[in-house]
């Protein structure tokens, strides 16, 4: 007769660029029961960062291999995530399209282009060495040419990322063999937006998950600790994004979730945005009820230069205050490039730390959300997603829990703009356990525990809301 488990145990892993977090969770009770972070290349490799992880994690709870039962699953976001370049017909239709579909699946957008591409673009495409390449064109039984040109161009290329081809189901068959002829690997999937105005980004999703346990795990020795797995390893963005709608169905008018990183920021937003007056119409295609946005440009290390080009160095100088000039700043910028694990040590590297999160995460935002604009004295117009009524936000990320304070992050998040789409009174919320990722992962087999773990761990912060 087989033993009942004393306990039920689970390890989660986040394997992240700079640092990786393992929890142990005891699924019966919700219960977090440990937890430990360590430099993602520990000692020599990620399987030496998960071998020394989990052995920590196991004498922390004194397991008993014969008492116990251990199960693990992992998500990733190391050395760089899962990169795409994303194509399509027109910038305003089926390339946001893709964009929106690429987002969805977890990836991180390198660079996207639309109707005609040049040699340079190829050019370019070779150099930045995606992991794939997504390519869309036409709705179902519309422009049949822009993509055929294009999958013409890219067979006879150097290129070598696999393609998957979302647009024009009519061209499906012509794609198949050009590529076979060509030995060059095709993905197809349902059309993005198989009718003007409509987004459909579900076979794109199933398509990159199949291509990211093939190519990403396989390349980059998370094959080892896969096999210790009862679960594919999933993209850390997607486990964010699982966590967020989890939070989004208890938070029934929406919420805002907000990564700042070493490299990117990433806004997540599960709710539906949609006008919520009369005199406000919608234009544009629309907004996805769970949607992601990842900003390239915007980190606390690698990105820390584009941070500060967004805006006049006088500026963020007279922000900074006494001590700094323009030859302080760029040293500070530079040595955080090289110098991605190393914290701030002084009191004014800490204000350049405070303002680096602040400012990436107010143009992460504007680029995020949609706008508000009035058309005429009674009418309003309303692009993209609004905010404005989601009930809570929920921060997540080092530069957010460590660099500012809460009162801080708030006023930032919550700033009136000219825009009016940003949330005017949530609550607000500090993933200080860094569980969102954990509790995405464990949602897609006990979606009711992974609750339970959240909200008995999320920390509602009290803070001074007037401006």
């Amino acid at each position: 007769m087989d033993k009942t488990p004393v306990r039920q145990l689970v390890l989660l892993g986040d394997f992240g660029s700079t640092y990786s977090k393992f929890q142990l969770i005891d699924e019966t009770n919700a219960k977090r029961l440990a937890h430990v972070t360590l430099p993602t290349t520990q000692a020599t490799s990620i399987v030496d960062c998960y071998q020394t992880a989990k052995t920590q994690l196991l004498q922390q709870v004194a397991y008993r291999p014969n008492d116990d039962a251990l199960k693990e699953a992992f998500s990733s976001s190391a050395w760089g995530g899962f990169k795409l370049v994303v194509i399509g017909l027109t910038a305003s239709l089926t390339t946001r399209a893709a964009k929106q579909a690429a987002m969805g699946s977890g990836t991180r957008i390198l660079a996207q282009y639309a109707y005609r591409l040049t040699e340079g673009d190829w050019q370019e495409i070779t150099r930045l060495d995606p992991d794939a390449i997504l390519l869309t064109g036409g709705t179902d039984g519309g422009d049949q040419r822009f993509v055929l040109t294009v999958a013409s161009q890219l067979v006879n290329h150097s290129i070598t990322a696999p393609v998957i081809y979302a647009g024009n189901r009519a061209v499906q068959d012509e794609l198949r063999v050009l590529f076979q002829r060509q030995n060059k690997t095709l993905y197809l999937a349902d059309n993005v937006m198989p009718k003007v105005n409509v987004l459909q980004m579900d076979g794109v999703k199933r398509v990159a998950a199949a291509i990211f346990n093939e190519k990403i795990v396989t390349s980059k020795g998370l094959d080892q600790v896969a096999q210790h797995a009862f679960l594919p390893i999933i993209p850390t963005p997607v486990a964010v994004q699982l966590a967020t709608a989890l939070l989004g169905k208890y938070f029934g008018s929406g919420i805002l979730t907000i990564d700042v990183g070493g490299a990117t920021t990433d806004v997540h937003t599960f709710g539906q945005g949609r006008p919520t007056a009369v005199n406000v119409l919608y234009e544009g295609l629309p907004e996805p009820v769970l949607k992601r946005t990842v900003e390239g440009d915007l980190g606390m290390r690698e990105s820390a230069k584009s941070v500060v080009a967004q805006y006049p160095e006088e500026t963020l100088l007279a922000e900074l205050g006494t001590g700094w000039d323009e030859a302080s700043l760029f040293k500070q910028i530079a040595w955080r490039k090289k110098n991605h694990q190393a914290l701030p040590q002084t009191a004014a590297d800490r204000k350049l730390e405070e303002l680096l999160a602040l400012k990436a995460t107010d143009i992460a935002l504007n680029r995020h959300l949609g706008q508000l604009t009035k058309r005429d004295s009674e009418t309003w117009v309303q692009t993209g997603k609004d905010a404005s009524h989601f009930q809570a936000v929920v921060a997540t990320g080092g530069a957010l829990l460590h660099a500012v304070s809460p009162r801080q992050l708030y006023r930032c998040v919550c700033r009136e703009t000219a825009a009016g789409t940003r949330p005017k009174h949530p609550a607000l919320f500090l993933d200080k356990d860094y569980l969102l990722a954990a509790a995405g992962i464990l949602s897609q087999y006990q979606p009711a525990v992974a609750e339970r773990l959240l909200l008995g761990h999320l920390y509602k912060e009290s803070v001074d809301w007037s401006p």
